[in-house]
């Protein structure tokens, strides 16, 4: 599977902060991004900065 931007921030996080467990991390943002493309209007032709 690819990588995503997510990945990238909890492997950054995994490593400034070993003691913490930043898989909770990613679940969290990944349901954040769900939602935020869950309420986008597609059908204004304007684009929408993510």
């Amino acid at each position: 599977m690819a990588r995503d931007l997510i990945d990238q921030l909890q492997t950054d996080w995994e490593q400034e902060r070993p003691d913490l467990d930043a898989e909770l991390m990613g679940v969290v943002l990944r349901r954040q991004l769900e939602e935020k493309i869950a309420t986008l209007d597609f059908t204004d032709n304007a684009a929408v900065p993510m």
